[in-house]
């Protein structure tokens, strides 16, 4: 026969989730994150997690320009700019970062339509990031692999199902 948990044990391992989550998505912007190149390639580069956000966070800024900013008549059609597809990828994989660090604030956590539309735009990132390391030969190392749990482990937390307050207060109503 199972035992129901208590309450107060429910809120601490649902908060000690979030903060281990949260640790571990923090700790991966120090290490290595991605390698850019073949996977035996002896003279790829790999990229620390900050950097990998800091080229996201451009992306991000660059697609802002392109769908606000109008080209003008003379600016030529064909720059020297990324192709867009990768331009997207990149952004979609950059909004992870705000996306995740969003769970953290109460108005995620108060109500169960943000928690799963705050998890299922984080989700779609992830597939578009690994759709960018596809398409342009990038191998994912210990930073991204870390990146990813921290992110997984605090969006698992704002979907745990949450303290009954009513129980908290002795309401027997709810």
């Amino acid at each position: 026969m199972l035992v129901p948990m208590p309450e107060f044990v429910r809120t601490h391992r649902i908060r000690s989730l979030r903060i281990a989550g949260l640790l571990l998505f923090l700790i991966a912007f120090a290490l290595p994150a991605v390698r850019v190149g073949t996977r035996s390639s002896v003279t790829s580069d790999s990229l620390p997690g900050w950097d990998c956000a800091h080229m996201a966070a451009m992306s991000e800024l660059e697609v802002a320009k392109m769908a606000f900013l109008p080209r003008s008549p003379a600016q030529p059609a064909e720059e020297d700019h990324a192709p867009l597809s990768f331009t997207l990828l990149l952004a979609a994989s950059g909004l992870i970062n705000p996306l995740t660090l969003a769970q953290c604030f109460p108005f995620a956590r108060g109500r169960r339509w943000v928690a799963w539309l705050l998890a299922g735009a984080v989700a779609t990132c992830m597939v578009c990031t690994w759709a960018l390391f596809v398409l342009m030969h990038i191998w994912p190392l210990i930073g991204h692999i870390l990146w990813i749990a921290g992110a997984v482990m605090t969006v698992a937390a704002n979907l745990m199902p949450q303290v009954n307050r009513a129980a908290e207060v002795g309401n027997p109503a709810e």
